[in-house]
Parts: C-alpha cells; structure tokens; sequence
C-alpha cells in the first residue's frame, strides 16, 4: 500500500512537474505575444507619426506654391497692365499722327489746288 501510494505520488508529483512547464511555456508565450503587441503598437504609432508629418509636409509645400502661383499671377497681371497701358498710348500717338497726315494731305491739296489755279 505504501508502495502504491509512494508509486502515485510520484505520479503525482511528475504530473504536476508537468502541468507547472506546461503553464511555465504558456506564460513565456503570453509574455512574447505581449512584447510582440508592444512593439506593433510603437511601430503603428511611429508610422502614424511619418504620415503626419508627411501630410503636414505636404500642406506646407501646397502653402508655398500657391502663394508662388499668387505672386506669379499677381506680376503677370501687372505686366498685362502695363503692356495694356503702353499699348493704349501707341494706340492714341498713331491716331495723332494720322491726323497731322491727314491735316499734311489736306494742306498739300489745297496748296496743289492754288499753285493750279494759279498757274492758269
């Protein structure tokens, strides 16, 4: 009866041995699956950190190049201004000169006609 008792003692005793690396294996794989949480947690806040700069890169660039596109647009419309100024001066000396031409033809006709009325 000792023997028997000893005998499932033993049993037992190597039954519990067994369960306690069992739950000791459990527990090391619990502890790696939380590491390895952890880590996917930084890495996803690390890449949450990239994109917002990223985006936060991106709309400064968007800033800058259309305050660029407004001060190109802004010197092409004063350039189209002044070339539109110049453009209404040439207009207005042109028709000033046709018009001391055409007050030169007049003058010359009259003259033509006088020096033929004279010569008659």
């Amino acid at each position: 009866l000792a023997d028997a008792r000893a005998f499932q003692s033993e049993e037992a005793q190597k039954e519990a041995e067994a369960r306690a690396a069992e739950a000791e294996e459990g527990e090391e794989e619990a502890v790696t699956r939380a590491l390895a949480a952890e880590q996917a947690k930084e890495q996803a806040l690390l890449n949450e950190n990239a994109a917002q700069q990223a985006k936060e890169h991106i709309d400064q660039q968007l800033v800058s190049t259309a305050a660029s596109w407004h001060e190109h647009k802004l010197s092409a419309d004063e350039k189209h201004a002044e070339a539109r100024h110049q453009l209404l001066e040439s207009e207005s000396r042109a028709a000033a000169a046709l018009q001391e031409v055409a007050s030169l033809h007049q003058q010359l006709t009259e003259e033509q006609t006088r020096y033929a009325t004279e010569a008659q």
